[in-house]
């Protein structure tokens, strides 16, 4: 028989147990098998012998089926050594992908960064970033499968987690690989969820067949159906909607581009990773908290249990920059043995090492008081407003204010019926005794960077525009609002003095002008903000999780600041500056967590009626620009609302009176943050302000297009 089978090549031979296929056999022609003995498993085994075809009737196709069965049967064969061996080639080759990631940006300028060095490297990071990730589920799936199951693939997985979560999470001006890190994180995290309901739904199918597939499809087809009618049919009908009204639409005048499509809605919370981590409450005081205070604090501070924090408004320029500001914190700290000694030296924030507690309580100055009223009695003009509260939000458009503080808008909104643009929602004229709220619809940036926006804010212009002598240094406006008699007072949720990124350069194009109170002992606190590194992913101002220090939200540290700050000055003016960082961060998730305490701050400075005569402002710079996913998919509404930042502004009754229907027009009129630098200045220098016709007291219908504002590049601009 072996050498009838050596004799004919054409013959294909199939292995068949006899116990298996005993029916078989008695149909099979005796001629064309033969019995040979038992296998290894028992049973006797039979040669089924069938005539095949000559070569050329097997064609290239049954060649290269040859060829796969064959490399099917080796790799079979020899399963767990080819898995060990790919699966280290695997390791190699994410290890070498992913520390050619580490690239520092050259330049000095985050703005040059982004241009000559992050864009135009950006499609090969995001190619290593997808082989990064695909390689790792590969190893996952090595891992779980029983047919291929060794250890080695374990050793890769473990590899690529230690890279993408431990390794390296730092982010700053030149070096991303934080960044970098997060977007391995969310690639992999989606890659593995499909791969799990790939997998779900192959054994499904194995077993119960097209019972599994055509459920699958009905489940498929009623999660899309609901999302659809949910999320997308009508997921932008909060876009244009506002506190008393919507967009209005103008043949002449600036027409606000609307997306079809509203990504940040129909994504809403789906990138929220603190919903993975308990809630600042529910955070545990540890060891290493402690130990980060006695590492930083306890060389000024001794064994003290109390630690107090100066008022840096006497501190030199070069020790206040953003480089400088936390070591200077740091080292100006005092310790006391008690509460009441620390607060008896007129420090307005102190931490009690034991409890792991701050105490904020701010100090009444007396001769600061007498000062400012002296100053706003001898005034030849009275001013519009007798307080400010300024409250401003980085990176959050008008649209999210909406969607992600909707307590807060909701603030606004009570108090804004008296100027409806539906006549249903109006009040009567007796609204005018109340305080009321506007929403600047067509409130466009001047670019997509803070530190623009807030310039032309602070000092009127953007300072690297201008060329300055020592003699004509640009002057704050905080110098302006001091002399017309205001105390004022600032806090942040960061630790800088301000979010205009002061450094040497800078500091020698303005007059350094200080708040009479500020702090962010807090927000520089290392628990908070990591001293190595500012730019964490899970700690400091740009963590992509909720903000959390010693069971509390961060925002309630310059909240309640301010709320001490109007309680000891009741009877002076006042304007108060809080700053908020909840919306730099990449997932557009963490300013859900800022709801609460900002509208939980407004509702109790209302029931406590220290917001009478106070003129309430809440903005932002511009949108959302660290937009992560969204950036890379290129989804058309991100790049819209970037250009849209919210403005919200609640005035004491006397000036609705005389000034709310004009602010009303301006909400359907272009505007910018230039003429909220004129509105403020306004507000304090009164009517005699030689700039009024620039602010947002007086109808700026001439501001049409956004060449009007300022704002010359296409890219910059929302209208159509």
């Amino acid at each position: 028989m072996s050498k009838s089978l050596e004799d004919n090549d054409q013959i294909a031979l199939q292995l068949v147990d006899v116990k298996k296929c005993n029916q078989q056999k008695n149909q099979v022609d005796e001629s064309q098998y033969i019995q040979v003995p038992e296998n290894e498993q028992g049973g006797d085994q039979i040669i089924l012998i069938s005539k095949g075809y000559d070569d050329q009737d097997q064609g290239i196709y049954f060649q290269i089926k040859k060829v796969y069965r064959t490399a099917q049967d080796f790799l079979k064969m020899y399963s767990k050594q080819t898995v060990g061996f790919i699966s280290i080639i695997l390791s190699i080759l994410v290890l070498a992908s992913y520390f050619s990631l580490k690239e520092r940006c050259p330049y000095e300028s985050d703005h040059t960064c982004l241009k000559e060095f992050i864009f135009p490297k950006l499609f090969v990071w995001i190619s290593k970033v997808l082989f990064n990730s695909l390689a790792t589920v590969i190893q996952f799936h090595f891992l779980v499968s029983k047919s291929t199951y060794t250890l080695i693939p374990a050793f890769g997985f473990l590899q690529s987690m230690y890279l993408f979560i431990f390794n390296d999470n730092t982010i700053n001006l030149q070096y991303y690989m934080g960044g970098i890190n997060a977007i391995h994180i969310i690639i992999l995290f989606f890659l593995l969820l499909i791969y799990a309901l790939i997998r779900v739904w192959v054994a499904c199918f194995k077993k119960y067949k097209w019972i599994c597939f055509f459920g699958n499809i009905l489940l498929i087809l009623t999660v899309i159906i609901i999302f659809y009618y949910q999320s997308i049919a009508h997921g932008c009908d909060y876009w244009t909607q506002g506190i008393n009204g919507q967009i209005e639409r103008e043949q002449s005048s600036c027409n606000i581009i609307v997306p079809k499509l509203c990504w940040y809605k129909i994504t809403h919370q789906w990138q929220d990773l603190s919903l993975l981590f308990p809630s600042c409450e529910n955070t545990s005081i540890s060891s290493d908290s402690k130990q980060k205070i006695d590492q930083f604090y306890s060389p000024y501070v001794k064994d003290s249990q109390f630690i107090a924090f100066s008022n840096l408004n006497s501190v030199p320029e070069q020790n206040r920059t953003d480089e400088q500001i936390q070591a200077t914190t740091f080292r100006l700290s005092k310790g006391y043995s008690s509460l009441e000694e620390a607060f008896n030296d007129k420090y307005d924030v102190v931490f009690d090492r034991k409890e792991q507690k701050y105490h904020i309580d701010v100090q009444f100055n007396q001769t600061l008081s007498e000062q400012r009223s002296k100053i706003a009695s001898e005034s030849s003009s009275k001013p519009l407003s007798k307080n400010i509260l300024l409250i401003f939000i980085d990176a959050v458009s008008r649209q999210s204010m909406h969607l992600k503080l909707p307590k807060t808008i909701e603030w606004f909104q009570k108090r804004s019926r008296m100027h409806s643009y539906v006549p249903e929602n109006r009040q009567s004229e007796e609204d005018k005794k109340n305080s009321q709220s506007f929403e600047f619809y067509k409130y466009n940036s001047l670019k997509p960077y803070t530190y623009d926006n807030l310039q032309n804010l602070i000092y009127g212009s953007m300072i690297r525009n201008v060329e300055v002598t020592e003699e004509e240094k640009l002057i704050s406006i905080l110098e302006d609002i001091k002399q017309k008699g205001y105390v004022t007072g600032h806090s942040s949720d960061q630790c800088q003095t301000l979010s205009l990124s002061f450094d040497y350069e800078t500091a020698g194009l303005i007059n350094s002008s200080r708040y009479d109170h500020e702090t962010q002992s807090y927000a520089c606190d290392p628990n908070f903000q990591d001293p190595e590194s500012k730019f964490g992913l899970f700690q400091g101002p740009y963590s992509i999780t909720r903000r959390c220090l010693y069971g509390k939200t961060m925002a309630e540290y310059p909240t309640e600041y301010a709320k001490s700050f109007f309680r000891k000055y009741k009877d002076n003016q006042k304007f108060m500056h809080l700053e908020f960082s909840y919306g730099h961060e990449g997932t557009g998730e963490v300013i859900n967590y800022l709801d609460d305490p900002l509208s939980n701050f407004l509702e109790e400075m209302s029931d406590e009626g220290l917001l009478k005569d106070t003129t309430v402002i809440l903005f932002s710079d511009h949108g959302l620009h660290m937009q992560g996913i969204f950036y890379l998919l290129q989804l058309r509404n991100v790049f819209i609302e970037i250009n849209l930042p919210g403005l919200f502004i609640n005035v004491p009754p006397e000036l609705n009176e005389k000034y709310g229907d004009q602010i009303a027009l301006n909400q359907q009129n272009l505007v910018s943050i230039k003429n909220l630098h004129h509105f403020i200045k306004q507000l304090i220098e009164g009517e005699k302000y030689e700039n009024h016709q620039l602010s947002l007291t007086n109808p700026l219908q001439f501001q049409k297009q956004c060449h009007d504002i300022g704002v010359f590049e296409s890219d910059d601009c929302s209208c159509k």
